[in-house]
């Protein structure tokens, strides 16, 4: 489970820094204009990819949640949206928005579609900004998809066996675990409501740091609740309060229980593919009872 977290960790953090690349590459192939932009420098690309990670925690949190285990014959399509927000010690409000599509088909294939931030100083509305994951949990296939460079980056995660886990206990597993909770703190329930056409029922999650441990004056309360629809085998909302990093909230909208297109989870013809070595990780230690 750990090393499944850390690999997602590894793999947002590789795919910015290409992303970095590729603007660069891109800015300089083309012809120059009066809009020409700088090329990203390393300093930004680092700090660009160290913000993006903390943006899409979240993100990588529902992919965990998803690939952790393989979901047949529950197709679904939806909207997804991220929002973080920070207050820093002087006042000043930092607040930063993405978004995207999800599908998953009845094989239980996966598509991610999702707009990026982009590294200073391409503008919000630059097309390269676009990707596209592919997963299939069965074979542990993971393709990300730059559509604006044609370029595919293909990496093989540890395979999940049907039948072997319970889909609904596995995602609260890798909740708890990559929201750092493990078994520490309190869970409160929150009863079931419909969200978005499907039932849902949500868990309020506390944790306290104590004071010292992080070389804090105080402890540190850090909160987040949690709606999961056992429906579609998916969390529709997440929030998480960090006195730290701030508030960052997702939202699955416009569900639709339907099928997606199956070319949706094709590997363009024209694309230029790149593997992405993963090196193995020692295994992990059995839990104690």
């Amino acid at each position: 489970m750990r090393k499944r977290v850390a690999l997602f960790k590894v793999s947002v953090m590789a795919l910015s820094l290409v992303i970095c690349t590729t603007l660069g590459g891109a800015q300089s192939q083309s012809t120059p204009s009066p809009q020409a932009l700088a090329p990203v420098n390393a300093g930004e690309g680092m700090a660009f990819a160290k913000t993006m990670q903390s943006d899409m925690e979240l993100l990588m949190e529902l992919e965990m949640e998803l690939s952790g285990s393989v979901v047949k014959d529950v197709p679904f399509s939806a909207q997804v949206s991220i929002e973080t927000e920070q207050v820093l010690a002087d006042g000043t409000h930092i607040r930063r928005k993405t978004g995207g599509s999800l599908y998953r088909d009845s094989l239980g294939r996966l598509r991610e579609q999702l707009a990026l931030p982009l590294p200073p100083p391409m503008p919000a509305s630059a097309e390269i900004g676009s990707i596209v994951i592919l997963s299939d949990p069965s074979t542990g296939a993971h393709w990300t998809l730059m559509p604006a460079a044609k370029t595919a980056m293909k990496m093989t995660m540890p395979t999940v066996s049907r039948g072997k886990t319970n889909v609904d206990s596995n995602a609260q597993k890798n909740f708890r675990v990559f929201g750092g909770f493990g078994d520490d703190g309190s869970a409160e329930k929150l009863g079931s409501q419909n969200m978005e056409g499907v039932t849902a029922t949500g868990t309020r999650f506390t944790h306290s740091i104590p004071a010292g441990q992080l070389g804090n004056d105080q402890a540190l309360q850090l909160a987040t609740e949690r709606w999961y629809s056992s429906e579609i085998h998916l969390t529709v909302f997440l929030k998480r309060s960090d006195p730290m990093t701030g508030t960052k909230t997702l939202k699955v909208t416009e569900i639709r229980r339907e099928e997606p297109d199956a070319a949706m989870f094709n590997i363009p013809a024209d694309y230029a593919v790149q593997e992405m070595f993963v090196p193995a990780a020692p295994p992990e230690k059995p839990s104690q009872p």
